[in-house]
């Protein structure tokens, strides 16, 4: 099945000229998940597995930090809206036959999951 890490792509204008995104990526994060690079190679798999950083809860939390992008609050109005957007892209990828209609519900439980932790991870 498809990790809803998966999904997570920043948005095409911040990350398509950067070179980090196809024309044909969708746009729905609340973290960066950065590739590991391949030609490093590790005896440890899980070193091989890239790395996720999240964007800011809050904005708040973003000017505290200095951070120049947005937060996840100002990406998404709610927890609703976030896992709307998450099944829409995941309705998109299975019409596409990149993944298996049947794992969308999945897909969007677990997105919600992901959610949960993050936005109440301890501040």
């Amino acid at each position: 099945m498809l990790n809803v890490m998966s999904l997570r792509a920043a948005r095409k204008d911040e990350l398509a000229p950067r070179g980090l995104l196809s024309e044909n990526s969708s746009a729905l994060t609340d973290g960066l998940a950065v590739p590991q690079r391949a030609h490093r190679v590790s005896e440890n798999a899980h070193h091989q597995q890239g790395a996720y950083i999240p964007f800011p809860r809050t904005r708040a939390e973003r000017e505290k930090t200095g951070d120049p992008g947005v937060s996840i609050e100002e990406r998404y109005p709610s927890r609703a809206e976030y896992l709307a957007r998450i099944e829409q892209v995941a309705k998109g990828l299975a019409s596409e036959r990149y993944i298996l209609a049947g794992d969308v519900p999945a897909i969007v439980a677990e997105a919600g999951r992901h959610w949960d932790w993050r936005m109440t991870e301890a501040k």
